[in-house]
């Protein structure tokens, strides 16, 4: 297990523990609590069947994006390590600060990748009936060097819908409080979903929003249309999902651009404090 991934792993957890309330499946999906999960008879032990099938989120492909924060005032910043006081998770997390493009080193990032793990580890250590695909999530510097362990987080992908988490470590846990980047069939203009979740109080920070035990965030999505966006290998036809999350702490904003082959090319958050943070897909590497 990578250095920082255990608390990322204890959070993701929480949120499968969150994931209960069955209704019936049409086949061998089951959808809980909004979300369409596999199942699979007894006998089927195969500790990469939650992932043996996807079509896109593949065992050992490498999907790598580049960011831009905006901030409130309209100002485009990187992020950089800085010491942590304490080895703690919460210290790790806090120990970074806002840097401007042209002041760039060799502890600033710029990259993240999220590569599809096999099996089910490291969560099924804690619970054996663990029923998602692993991501694993590295940062990168502007010479492509790894910064930091990597952080374990999670995704489901079926015929019925695509859902994943986003990077939940340094400045991205600022999404924390988004919409989830998903999308659910049929994928046509006009379609609707809801989806909620619990956000605790570990995701806080005084850069953007602090508070005190957990907030019930809840998302509404929709296909809004397509767009055709740009990749470096061409183009590609992307679905548009606009979604909308609101908590007692406010509104936030998710517009994912979402091609049926590559997965979520351009992730365009509108964060809880008014700041924009961008995701595009750079490369994907198997």
């Amino acid at each position: 297990m990578g250095k920082f991934c255990l608390a990322n792993y204890v959070f993701t957890l929480v949120l499968w523990y969150f994931l209960t309330g069955c209704s019936t499946p049409p086949d061998n999906l089951t959808n809980i609590n909004g979300v369409w999960i596999e199942t699979f008879p007894p006998e089927n032990q195969d500790e990469n069947r939650y992932t043996a099938d996807n079509r896109i989120f593949k065992t050992g492909r490498e999907f790598h994006y580049r960011y831009f924060y905006i901030s409130p005032q309209g100002d485009t910043l990187l992020f950089k390590n800085i010491q942590s006081q304490t080895p703690e998770f919460q210290s790790y997390h806090w120990a970074w600060d806002f840097v401007r493009p042209d002041s760039a080193d060799d502890q600033t990032i710029d990259m993240l990748s999220i590569k599809i793990g096999e099996g089910r580890d490291p969560y099924v250590l804690n619970d054996p009936e663990f029923n998602q695909t692993v991501q694993e999530v590295r940062l990168y510097n502007p010479a492509k060097k790894e910064l930091g362990g990597y952080a374990s987080a999670t995704l489901i992908e079926n015929s019925k819908n695509v859902w994943m988490q986003a990077p939940n470590m340094k400045l991205f846990r600022i999404l924390s409080l988004n919409p989830y980047p998903f999308i659910s069939a049929p994928y046509k203009k006009g379609h609707t979903w809801q989806w909620k979740v619990e956000v605790g109080q570990s995701n806080g920070d005084r850069r953007w929003k602090a508070w005190g035990g957990a907030v019930s965030n809840n998302m509404k999505y929709r296909i809004s249309g397509q767009e055709t966006v740009r990749v470096p290998w061409g183009e590609a036809l992307c679905h548009i999902v606009d979604a909308e999350a609101e908590s007692g702490l406010g509104r936030t904003h998710l517009k994912a651009a979402f091609n049926e082959e590559f997965g979520f090319l351009r992730l365009d958050y509108t964060n809880i404090d008014g700041s924009k943070l961008i995701l595009e897909l750079t490369d994907i590497r198997q």
